[in-house]
C-alpha cells in the first residue's frame, strides 16, 4: 500500500529547491569546463582551471546567500545541556555555578515539554525560556563591574562569560519563535517558577547563607517585636585571598534591641582574630573595637556591619587594597575593586539617600482647584516625607576602638562586685555625614590626597562610661553612668534567673504563659477589628500553644514542663539628658537564655528579653504602655 505523501513532502523547503536547480559538477565535468576554457581563451590549462573553480566558489557563495536570506523553514534549536555545557566551560580546575547547574535543569525541563495539539509552543516554553535567560543575566551582571569608568569583566572567567553571552543570544532567538506561534498569548512575565531557579534568584536578590545574612536571621529571632531585645553570640570566619590560607576570624557578640518604631538597634564588641599572610597585628589594630548600628530591619543592620566594616579597610593606609577588594568583590584586581564599590554605593543609595519635600508649585497640586484640598494633599505628602527623611537619618553605623577596663572582688564568698570604666572613640556614618564628604548618597568615593586609602566618612564621635556591678547569688544588678558628647545617660539594670530544671520547668512554663498572655492583651487592645483580625488570632494561637501545647508535649515526651533554657525577670531603669531636657523608661522584662548551633562555621549563644510592662517619662510626665 502506497503511504500518501505530506504537503512539506511534496513541497520542497527553499534549501532543497536551490539544491535541486544547481547543476550537479562531478571533478570529470569540472576538468572537461577547463579544458574548453583554456581553448577558448588562449590562457593556459593551469590558469583556466583556477578561475574555473574560483566561478564555482562564486556560484556556491551565492547560493547560501539566497538561502540565507529565505524564510526559516523550521524553528531555532535551543542547545542541549552538553553544548551549553561545552560552550560554558572555563577549565579542569573551575566548578561549575550555580547559574550553570540552574540553566542545565532548565534546559532538561524544556526538552521534555510537549506543544500543543496543533504542534505549537506553549506558554509554559516561553516561561522556561525567560527563567533561563534571567540565569544567565545573573551570572554575567554578578561578573561584570560598572562605574563612571566603564566596565570591566571577570578576568578569571573569560570562556564562561562568552557562553552565557553566547546562550542569551541563542535563547532570544527561540523565544522569537516561540513567541511567533504565541501570538496575542505571549508574556515576557516569568509566571511559576522552576526549583532551581527560584534558589538562584534567592542567591542572587540577598538570600544566600552568607555571614550576615545568617546573623540577621538569629538577630530576628531575638527581637521580633517591639520591645524585645537581647544578645546572640556569633564566631566567624573569613578568607582573605583565593588559597584560603590567610583569613580573618573573630568573635561577633551583638547586643540588639527593636524599638517601639520597630527600627532595629544592635552594638558589638567585636574580638578579631586570623591568619593572614599580611601582617594580622595591624589588621587586628584596625579593626578591633565596635560596631554599632540602627537600620529599619535586622538585615538592613548586618548589611550596616558589612558596610560599617568595608569603610574601615577602605579607608586603611595599613590593609592592602588588593585584600579590601577580594573580601567584597571577590577578585583582587580592577574587577574586584569595582564590584566592592558599586555594592557600598547601592547600599548608601538604598539606606541614606533623603526623599526630597515636596513643593507646593508642583503640576500635582496646582492641577487641585480648590485652595483647602489642594492645601489638604500637600499637607498629606509633606508629613509623609518629613517621617521618610526623619527615618532615613536614624539610619547610622559606627565603627571604632574600645579601651576598658575592669576589676572583680569578692565579698565574703557570697557576693561579688565589679567596677569598670570603658572609653570608645570612633566614626559614625549617617546620611548627614555621607552627604557632607561626598555631595550625595552613593556619589563616587574619592581617594586621599597623600598616601594610600580613601577619604574617610563619617563625623568622629567617642564616649566614656564606669559601672558597678553587685552580683548576690541568682540576683544581678548594675548601675552605669555614660557621656557622650551633650549626652548624658544613666542605666540601672537588676534582675535574675532561675535554672529550666528548677521545680521539673515550672517557672519556665508559668512565665511562658505570663509573656504570651501579656502579648495577647496588647495585640486586643492596640488591634483594629476590621482591619488586623489576624493579628488577635496569632497572639490567641500562641497563648494557647503555650498554656496547653507544653504540658501536652511533655507528657508525652516525658519531659515534664520543661522549656528550654533558664528563665528570669529583669528591672531595667534608664534616664537620658540631652539639650537640657531628661527622658527616660521603666521596663519590666522576661528573660529566656537558649544555646544553639547553626549549620556552618557558626556557633551561637542567644539571650532574649521580651518586655512585660513599659513606663516612660518626657515633657508630658509618665505614661504606660
Amino acid at each position: 500500500m502506497a503511504r500518501a505523501r505530506t504537503k512539506a513532502q511534496r513541497e520542497p523547503t527553499p534549501q532543497a529547491e536551490e539544491t535541486r536547480r544547481k547543476p550537479h559538477v562531478t571533478p570529470a565535468a569540472d576538468h572537461a569546463l577547463a579544458t574548453s576554457l583554456a581553448r577558448a581563451s588562449g590562457m593556459p590549462s593551469q590558469q583556466a582551471a583556477r578561475v574555473q573553480t574560483a566561478g564555482n566558489a562564486a556560484v556556491r557563495r551565492s547560493l547560501a546567500e539566497r538561502v540565507t536570506r529565505a524564510p526559516a523553514s523550521g524553528p531555532q534549536r535551543l542547545w542541549d545541556r552538553a553544548e551549553f555545557g561545552k560552550r560554558t566551560y572555563e577549565s579542569f580546575f573551575t566548578q561549575k555555578s550555580q547559574a550553570q547547574k540552574t540553566v542545565e535543569q532548565l534546559i532538561t525541563a524544556y526538552a521534555a515539554l510537549q506543544p500543543d495539539p496543533k504542534g505549537m509552543p506553549t506558554a509554559a516554553h516561553a516561561n522556561l525560556l525567560a527563567q533561563m535567560r534571567a540565569s544567565a543575566e545573573f551570572w554575567i551582571n554578578d561578573h561584570t563591574a560598572t562605574d563612571e569608568d566603564g566596565s570591566v569583566v571577570d578576568p578569571n572567567r573569560p570562556k564562561r562569560m562568552q557562553g552565557f553571552r553566547d546562550f542569551l543570544t541563542n535563547v532570544d532567538a527561540e523565544l522569537a519563535l516561540v513567541k511567533t506561534g504565541l501570538g496575542d498569548k505571549f508574556s515576557p512575565e516569568i509566571g511559576e517558577k522552576h526549583e532551581a531557579f527560584t534558589a538562584l534568584a534567592e542567591r542572587y536578590t540577598g538570600s544566600a547563607s552568607t555571614l550576615f545574612t545568617k546573623a540577621a536571621g538569629l538577630v530576628d529571632r531575638v527581637v521580633g517585636n517591639p520591645g524585645e531585645s537581647g544578645k546572640v553570640e556569633i564566631e566567624f570566619e573569613i578568607p582573605v585571598d583565593p588559597s584560603g590560607v590567610g583569613f580573618i576570624g573573630g568573635r561577633l557578640t551583638v547586643e540588639a534591641s527593636r524599638e517601639d518604631d520597630m527600627m532595629v538597634k544592635t552594638r558589638t564588641e567585636m574580638v578579631v582574630t586570623g591568619g593572614a599572610k599580611v601582617g594580622i597585628a595591624k589588621i587586628k589594630a584596625e579593626l578591633g573595637g565596635f560596631v554599632e548600628a540602627q537600620a529599619p530591619s535586622a538585615a538592613e543592620v548586618m548589611n550596616l556591619y558589612s558596610y560599617g566594616m568595608y569603610r574601615r579597610f577602605r579607608e586603611s593606609s595599613v590593609i592592602p587594597a588588593e585584600m579590601t577588594n577580594y573580601l567584597w568583590g571577590g577578585s583582587r584586581g580592577d574587577f574586584g575593586k569595582k564590584k566592592a564599590e558599586n555594592w557600598s554605593r547601592d547600599l548608601e543609595k538604598r539606606l541614606f539617600e533623603i526623599v526630597p519635600l515636596p513643593d507646593q508649585n508642583e503640576p500635582k497640586y496646582q492641577s487641585i482647584s480648590n485652595p483647602a484640598k489642594r492645601k489638604e494633599a500637600y499637607d498629606a505628602d509633606l508629613a509623609a516625607a518629613e517621617a521618610a527623611q526623619e527615618r532615613v537619618r536614624s539610619v547610622y553605623v559606627t565603627t571604632g576602638g574600645v579601651v576598658a577596663g575592669k576589676g572583680e572582688v569578692g565579698l565574703s564568698g557570697i557576693a561579688e562586685l565589679a567596677i569598670g570604666v570603658k572609653y570608645t572613640s570612633g566614626k559614625k556614618i549617617d546620611a548627614d555625614a555621607i552627604v557632607a564628604a561626598k555631595g550625595a548618597a552613593g556619589a563616587k568615593n574619592k581617594n586621599k590626597t597623600a598616601g594610600f586609602g580613601q577619604q574617610a566618612l563619617g563625623k568622629d564621635v567617642s564616649s566614656i562610661s564606669g559601672s558597678i556591678g553587685l552580683t548576690l547569688g541568682p540576683i544581678e544588678g548594675q548601675l552605669t553612668v555614660g557621656a557622650t558628647g551633650e549626652k548624658r545617660t544613666v542605666e540601672f539594670e537588676v534582675g535574675g534567673k532561675v535554672p529550666a530544671s528548677a521545680m521539673n520547668g515550672l517557672p519556665a512554663y508559668l512565665a511562658d504563659v505570663a509573656v504570651s498572655g501579656v502579648k495577647l492583651y496588647r495585640t486586643l487592645q492596640t488591634a483594629d477589628s476590621k482591619t488586623e483580625s489576624l493579628g488577635p488570632l496569632m497572639a490567641f494561637g500562641s497563648f494557647q500553644k503555650s498554656l496547653v501545647g507544653t504540658p501536652v508535649h511533655g507528657a508525652i515526651t516525658r519531659q515534664g514542663l520543661g522549656v528550654i533554657g533558664d528563665v528570669g525577670l529583669k528591672f531595667v531603669a534608664s534616664m537620658e539628658r540631652e539639650d537640657g531636657k531628661w527622658t527616660g523608661d521603666l521596663e519590666l522584662k522576661h528573660v529566656t537564655e537558649l544555646g544553639t548551633d547553626i549549620g556552618g562555621a557558626l556557633k551561637v549563644t542567644l539571650e532574649k528579653e521580651s518586655r512585660l510592662a513599659k513606663w516612660s517619662y518626657g515633657p508630658g510626665g509618665w505614661t504606660m504602655s
